[in-house]
């Protein structure tokens, strides 16, 4: 293989350097193919490979051999230096709730103790040796307060009983870290570590590594300073150049890309100028499209948020497309916050996440961090309320979640894969089409950085697209459309002031049918295909309504009505439609009047209003789940 002049300094080093070596490896420039030959020219008997996390760990295992390499995320090393001490050792998410419990009694403030674990957790990913300063930063910077006990006492006094072994040897996740750090158990195992995604380290892992190495051995610190896009998590603001100037090291690069078409290259060179294309790459294309997306399986779709991807996976299924939302662990996040909601039906659900948001909000104003963690909050709440739109029921969503989100592997069916750029890092795709107007490029770094990751996906051509339709008229809304503050509002002033006028009214509707439709007046589509709301028009479903509020007929005699009025629905839905609506009323009294602003007085309930109205009351009889 002809190896490039970057690469060959690098193998050099490897052969015959000493102390320490920073490798600066821009996206898509062969760094693990590079590592994994360098490791063929380092003389060390025992090397350790300590990679990001456990795709990583699979990934380089794949393609390297070497027997004498071992590779590892640092929370196994971790891991494997705390069952030293403790060899009953396991993990345990539930210990550290205990832990907070035995030092204070949370019985009627569970906001004040999940808060505590907040604070306990970000202390353990920034800290080694945390002390009530240090929280108290922590807890500025990450807006986390305490109104009725102090927080910090506790979560001091939990982060010590960490350091005593559990009656049931159990550990927390943080603690396989920040644990054998802490304790000094660390022990110099390997002459030689190598450091990769050295950019999203935290302290404690980046500690770790080095007191891994052992007195006379060397470290080789991995990554790319403009692919930092992690520090809400903890991770050390530039972490490769403190790592250089603690460890005295050699600096090298590897600038060169080998994915990325030249045009590509040119764009990412406005935020990263060192970086380049190599001679042989093809000059591709970097494309604005418009409002268009013509998806195709092999194809990704990028967004820096969440919440956008939902309404376009579920539009391209619609279409017979197939598609994916990278992230299992995202969805199994957003599964666990769906059944903590205990919603009893759609628009309870949605009137739930509205709540909290709201909660949310008003917590976070006037804080420190509070836009940047509205923002975060807004796209949660958006994204759920967008795998709620048209769900037939609470199950539906969560199953909805489930069959979306994985994770890429070498064994994934052909799919057009829905990523935020977090998710997508490490992973490249021929044709990418990036969500523009969710990107904040030009306003900080990390969003530069989040931008030059997502371009840098791409290995032939990148579209940049504007505001995305999911849907015609009718149909599922765009996250622009979304707007989780709105749709409170239009919640709480009640559905039956959203639907659209009786046939024969003059008043225009107040709401986009697929809102109706979301709040849970579900009917089983025609075709899916070509599928339009079956409230559209809303005159379909007064009429049947009037015809059971008349009474003096029958069942039957309603559907035959029905069915010679509407030739365009199918026997099936009218059949449901019918059923449903006299098995809804026929839980209320069958004439009662209500006087209902803006509709005219004294008219009698209708569907509509009764269905909004009885959501709550009957818990196991709910329209949305039938």
């Amino acid at each position: 293989m002809n190896w490039s002049n970057e690469q060959q300094l690098i193998f050099d080093w490897f052969k015959s350097g000493q102390g320490a070596l920073v490798v600066k490896a821009r996206a898509g420039t062969g760094k693990t193919t590079t590592i994994k030959a360098a490791f063929e020219h380092a003389p060390e008997d025992r090397i350790l490979y300590a990679v990001f996390n456990k795709k990583n760990q699979l990934e380089a295992q794949e393609k390297i051999k070497d027997p004498r390499v071992e590779v590892k995320t640092l929370h196994s090393l971790g891991f494997a230096f705390i069952k030293r001490i403790w060899r009953n050792a396991r993990p345990d998410p539930e210990v550290e709730i205990d832990r907070v419990n035995s030092c204070a009694d949370f019985s009627d403030r569970p906001e004040e103790r999940g808060a505590v674990i907040k604070l306990i957790g970000f202390a353990k990913n920034t800290c080694i040796a945390p002390v009530r300063a240090d929280l108290e930063r922590i807890c500025q910077e990450q807006d986390i307060e305490f109104l009725r006990m102090d927080g910090i006492g506790i979560a001091l006094s939990a982060i010590e009983r960490a350091k005593q072994q559990d009656r049931r040897d159990r550990i927390s996740f943080d603690d396989m870290v920040w644990l054998p750090v802490a304790m000094g158990w660390v022990r110099p195992w390997y002459g030689l570590v190598c450091i990769d995604e050295a950019q999203d380290m935290n302290l404690p892992q980046l500690m770790m590594a080095r007191n891994a190495v052992t007195k006379d051995g060397r470290i080789v610190v991995i990554g790319d300073d403009r692919q930092a896009i992690y520090g809400f998590r903890g991770a050390v603001q530039g972490a490769m150049t403190m790592m250089k100037i603690q460890l005295h090291a050699q600096e090298l690069g590897l600038k060169t890309t080998y994915r990325c078409p030249k045009a590509v290259v040119r764009l990412a060179q406005e935020i990263v100028p060192d970086y380049c294309a190599a001679d042989s790459a093809p000059e591709g294309e970097v494309s604005p499209v418009g409002d268009s997306l013509n998806a195709q399986p092999g194809d990704a779709i990028l967004s820096r948020l969440n919440a956008p991807l939902m309404p376009l996976a579920l539009n391209l299924i619609r279409k017979g497309i197939p598609a994916r939302i990278e992230g299992r662990d995202l969805g199994k996040q957003l599964s666990t916050m769906v059944r903590s909601m205990k919603a009893k039906s759609v628009p309870h659900f949605i009137e739930r996440v509205g709540s909290w948001l709201e909660k949310t909000r008003k917590r976070l104003e006037n804080t420190k961090h509070g836009k940047k963690r509205m923002e975060q909050s807004d796209d949660i709440a958006a994204t759920l309320i967008a795998v709620a739109e048209n769900a037939s029921g609470i199950n539906d969503i969560e199953t909805r979640i489930s069959s979306l989100f994985d994770d890429t592997t070498q064994f994934s069916k052909p799919a057009v894969v829905l990523s935020s750029v977090h998710k997508a890092k490490g992973l490249e795709w021929k044709r990418v089409f990036i969500l523009n107007e969710t990107f904040r490029r030009g306003k900080g770094i990390e969003e530069d950085n989040i931008f030059y990751v997502a371009i840098t996906r791409a290995m032939c051509s990148l579209f940049i697209v504007g505001n995305v339709s999911t849907g015609g008229e009718g149909g599922p809304r765009t996250s622009a459309e979304i707007d989780p503050v709105q749709d409170i509002v239009t919640i709480k002033s009640g559905l039956a002031d959203n639907i659209a006028p009786a046939p024969g009214s003059d008043s225009s509707p107040a709401a986009p049918a697929a809102i109706v439709e979301s709040r849970g007046i579900i009917f089983p589509p025609e075709n899916q295909e070509t599928k339009k709301p079956m409230l559209e028009p809303i005159g379909k479903i007064e009429y049947i309504d009037s015809l059971i509020l008349a009474g003096g007929k029958t069942k039957v005699e309603i559907l035959e009505i029905a069915k010679q009025k509407f030739p365009d629905l199918s026997d099936n839905t009218v059949n449901w439609c019918v059923s449903t609506m006299i098995k809804r009323l026929g839980k209320l009294p069958r004439h009662k009047v209500v006087k209902r602003k803006g509709r005219g007085p004294n008219k009698p309930k209708t569907f509509a209003t009764a269905i909004a109205e009885t959501y709550n009351q009957n818990e196991n009889d709910s329209c949305a789940q039938n």
